[in-house]
């Protein structure tokens, strides 16, 4: 069960709640809602679950002041020692075949815990993804810099799209990952939509994903975003199919 909350309406710490018993998790835009707002969010439910986690697939690069808040208070030792930190060679490197990716924290039952349930499902990585991924943390900023220049080249490009296209598509404009979520307006079935766009080649995923069927995710970190943008433009002017 998904529910959302205000700073307000979190409990208090050590408070137990039927809707944070075990786990929360936290995603979204910190500069599209106001950063310091976010931060105090994310403080808060610190406080008051039992364990939390906060994912660094898509860590802002370079770091901002309000991430290294929010990365700070899962190893601070003035807040929860049952947090854990996710990453992983996939996002930000631009490397997800080799599979790989990484939990910290300090709190031992929980590492043990994943440390067993990996064993359970896995037992162990591919020895050659785990040489490559060394290879490539070792070379971890020319990555970074190759992966963000693709970025910076996108972005403006969807920027222009979206303000050609400003009665379909309410645009807000990401400002850490290399994904939007765009409103889609004057569009009857925008998974119908998404499903003739992959049959062209674009892969754009519905927001009824995310039970928000006006909405479509899409990315921006990959080179070929010009001729992406022009088979989406040419969808927007074919007929339906539904």
């Amino acid at each position: 069960m998904a529910r959302a909350f205000t700073p307000s309406e979190l409990p208090a710490p050590g408070v137990q709640d039927r809707y944070l018993a075990a786990d929360s998790v936290v995603s979204g835009d910190a500069d599209g809602v106001g950063a310091d707002t976010y931060v105090q969010v994310i403080l808060a439910l610190v406080d008051a679950v039992a364990l939390g986690r906060i994912d660094e697939f898509w860590k802002p690069e370079p770091e901002r002041a309000w991430w290294a808040a929010i990365r700070g208070c899962f190893t601070s030792t003035s807040r929860t020692t049952r947090g854990a930190r996710l990453g992983s060679i996939s996002k930000s490197y631009g490397l997800p075949g080799l599979r790989l990716g990484w939990l910290v924290g300090r709190d031992a039952a929980i590492r043990d815990a994943v440390m067993r349930m990996k064993d359970y499902t896995t037992i162990c990585s591919s020895a050659t993804s785990e040489v490559l991924a060394a290879v490539a943390l070792r070379n971890r900023r020319v990555l970074l810099e190759r992966n963000l220049a693709t970025v910076e080249r996108n972005l403006p490009l969807l920027d222009d799209f979206f303000e050609r296209h400003g009665d379909t598509f309410e645009w807000v404009r990401p400002t850490a990952s290399p994904i939007g979520f765009p409103r889609v307006n004057d569009v009857a079935d925008v998974d119908e939509m998404c499903a003739r766009l992959a049959d062209m080649g674009v892969l754009l995923l519905p927001g009824s994903v995310y039970d928000q069927p006006a909405h479509m995710r899409i990315g921006f970190g990959r080179a070929n975003m010009p001729d992406a943008l022009h088979l989406l433009e040419a969808c927007l002017g074919a007929p339906s199919t539904a």
